[in-house]
């Protein structure tokens, strides 16, 4: 039991230290030129200094005496789940977002909240002028070659292995083609449609083999 009160003080400590390390950063960010974006770190500090959020991590430390590490984890996963399961883009996406080990799981980048972000990415930096890159393994993935191509992204950063098969695909389709193929997969609603629908596209369009 005094273990557990150890833990939970702890984490207290823990949480203290790091909003003000927060504040501390948003007080020097001030005389930057990204001051205008010191306000993102309010949301930070918003989280950390919930009350709610806080007891159940305290909670789970108690009540299954382990460690502060362990009890961030699982309440978030369960916010993630929870997150997951609202039928709105935007939370989908959130709770999709994170790199934890115990919610990375949730993360596919062929979920429809994911593609309609790319798109609204791309079509606001049109706007602007700026030229839009996507890296990672949505880059590297050839399910996704033609969706990124149609939605006009200006460069696909990879690693050298899939370079090839991008490269197939990118000569094998027609700018309307791609056009086309990103248009139905923002149609769809889950996940396990938009994986389809690329591979069929592109078996049909390019006569490419199955991958």
């Amino acid at each position: 039991m005094k273990s557990t009160r150890k833990r939970g003080g702890r984490l207290r400590d823990a949480v203290e230290e790091v909003v003000a390390r927060m504040n501390d950063l948003k007080a020097r960010l001030h005389s930057t030129p990204g001051a205008r974006y010191a306000a993102i770190l309010d949301a930070h500090v918003a989280m950390l200094t919930d009350e709610r959020l806080f007891d159940e991590i305290a909670g789970r430390i108690r009540g299954e005496r382990c460690n502060g590490e362990h009890a961030v984890a699982r309440v978030l996963a369960e916010y993630a789940r929870t997150l997951e399961s609202v039928d709105d883009a935007y939370l989908s996406q959130r709770a999709g977002e994170r790199v934890n080990e115990h919610v990375a799981w949730l993360f596919t980048p062929a979920h429809p909240a994911i593609l309609r972000l790319v798109k609204n990415v791309v079509d606001t930096a049109g706007l602007a002028k700026i030229p839009v890159s996507v890296c990672g393994e949505m880059s590297s993935d050839p399910l996704f070659t033609a969706f990124l191509v149609g939605l006009g992204i200006d460069q696909l950063i990879l690693a050298p292995r899939p370079i090839p098969r991008i490269k197939l695909i990118i000569r094998s389709i027609s700018s309307l083609q791609a056009t086309e193929t990103a248009e139905k997969a923002l149609g769809f609603t889950n996940a396990r449609d938009v994986s389809a629908f690329p591979v069929k596209k592109l078996l049909e369009v390019a006569r490419l083999p199955a991958f």
